[in-house]
């Protein structure tokens, strides 16, 4: 790890010769808005992080409560961070353990290897709390695709040897499997589209055919969205025409009940989030950004940038405060041309209204592997960014 005051000196000593003073005047009529951004915690963690949970209610750094070191499929330590950053404690695992934090980062899952032969792992499940307490075993545990409920309940699992598309339950009683190919088992339909529905979580759906990228090994690439309260669900849509595609985004109940359909304008990854209360959505694609208003079924606002090469990270969402300082912000790469190699990363964040408060530019190049988080605390003043070895927590001050 370095030293935080150090690293904080030197990389905002170059934020600030790169922006003056990272300054940045709202665009789209809000001439005398300006916002200040700059870096008040970095570490880095050598082993690699494979996964983080955040508490956006705790007062102090807004940085992850708990981080598992490693690879999702060699985990080295659990590592409790109080709210200075310190680390209070620490648990270290044996080699091949495996650990999965719930959805909404409530539990622990740790799977200790029975059997590790190069093809998949095997053991029982402790289910653990925030702080520690282990609440719930579960065993028959395979593979590297497995998933905590959100309750702390029940696993579900990929099935390792099976042809088909098949999940398993573990955990509660009634529950097998689910076979997404034969639409058979725990599972309902949405537009056609096989669905595991898992009631006990916060979204009720766990993952929709196999649109969805949700693999603890690759936690990118989402493509559809659940509201927090499960009530709507959004799904991307490619039309062929000619050579190229016509992306749309459809919006559903969560029964399946069609509401509409929003012209994204341009083809690329489609990602989008949901706010924290379902009221709105938004949505990235290449150099675009879109403000829905969910209970209105209409685009608010769009913003496209004048770099046409900048798209969202393919490893985080947009992300939302629970108050309104600002209303939603991202990590987004800046190329300098396309397939150039020379990138840049940049926080963005928008108003209500779709102006930009703040475009700031972390640094040059990107950190392609490992694990990529972007989260805002619930006041809004706070930022963190997580990369696959590497925390950053900005402070955001905004001005008259």
């Amino acid at each position: 790890m370095r030293n935080a005051r150090m690293a904080t000196l030197v990389i905002v000593a170059t934020g600030l010769a790169l922006l003056g003073l990272a300054e940045v005047r709202a665009a789209q009529g809000e001439k005398n808005q300006k916002s200040t951004v700059e870096l008040v915690w970095d570490k880095e963690f050598p082993e690699g992080i494979t996964d983080v949970a955040f508490d956006k209610e705790r007062e102090g750094l807004f940085c992850p409560s708990v981080i598992v070191t490693g690879n999702c499929e060699n985990a080295k330590a659990i590592l409790y961070l109080d709210s200075s950053g310190k680390v209070i404690k620490e648990t270290k695992l044996k080699e091949w353990t495996q650990v999965r934090i719930s959805q909404n980062g409530q539990y622990i899952g740790i799977m200790h290897p029975e059997k590790y032969d190069g093809e998949f792992h095997h053991g029982p499940v402790d289910v653990m709390n925030m702080s520690g307490k282990v609440v719930k075993t579960i065993g028959g545990v395979y593979g590297s695709w497995w998933w905590v409920s959100p309750s702390g309940n029940e696993i579900i699992g990929k099935d390792v040897w099976a042809d088909d598309d098949v999940y398993y339950f573990r955990g509660t009683p009634g529950k097998t499997e689910a076979n997404l190919t034969k639409r058979e088992g725990d599972i309902s339909m949405l537009a056609g589209i096989p669905t595991i529905k898992w009631t006990e979580t916060q979204s009720n759906y766990l993952q929709i055919g196999n649109k969805t990228v949700d693999l603890p090994c690759r936690k990118h690439g989402h493509l559809i969205a659940v509201s927090p309260d499960g009530k709507y669900v959004a799904i991307p849509e490619a039309i062929p025409e000619g050579k190229s595609y016509i992306y749309h985004l459809l919006l559903y109940t969560k029964e399946g009940t069609f509401l509409e359909k929003f012209d994204l304008e341009k083809e690329g990854s489609v990602l989008s989030s949901f706010s924290p209360d379902g009221k709105f959505l938004t949505v990235a694609v290449r150099n675009l950004v879109f403000l829905i208003d969910v209970g209105k079924k209409k685009i608010l606002w769009k913003y496209e940038s004048d770099d046409p090469y900048q798209l969202l990270n393919l490893g985080t969402t947009l992300d939302f405060p629970s108050e309104a300082p600002f209303f939603v912000a991202g990590v987004f790469w800046h190329y300098e041309k396309l397939g150039s190699k020379d990138a840049s990363e940049r926080i963005m964040i928008f108003s209500e209204d779709g102006s930009v408060i703040l475009d700031f530019a972390i640094g040059k190049g990107l950190n392609r592997g490992g694990r990529r988080v972007f989260k805002v605390n619930s006041k809004g003043n706070m930022l963190c960014y997580v990369t696959g070895n590497e925390i950053r927590v900005f402070q955001l001050r905004r001005t008259q």
